[in-house]
């Protein structure tokens, strides 16, 4: 999975596309009314847009490993309610056997 990419307002780029490719849509300074428009530098990446792409990419790993528990936990509920019908039925046939024994003991 793919880390999104973070502009120095905390925007997301949209994907597939690198934050110094994308136009922001603030003005070049405060108060400019020009509508000029600037870019990322292509230079060094800020100390904080690096910790947030790292932070973005240990959440990811993060949400697929709770999707993989997820899984993991259903198989077991599965596989806990297959072994309570098991005894159940296990019920089911002592209960006949005792009957069963029953009759035949008082009959003798």
């Amino acid at each position: 999975m793919a880390c999104a990419q973070y502009d120095v307002a905390g925007r997301v780029a949209p994907s597939g596309r690198r934050i110094s490719e994308v136009i922001l849509e603030t003005p070049a300074y405060p108060g400019d009314i020009s509508g000029r428009r600037h870019r990322l530098s292509d230079g060094p990446d800020s100390l904080v847009l690096r910790f947030m792409r790292q932070v973005d990419a240990k959440l990811n790993r993060m949400i697929d490993d709770l999707g993989d528990l997820k899984v993991r936990v259903i198989n077991v509920e599965e596989h806990l309610v297959a072994l309570n019908r098991r005894v159940d039925r296990m019920d089911l046939r002592m209960e006949r056997i005792e009957r069963h024994l029953d009759l035949a003991n008082s009959t003798a």
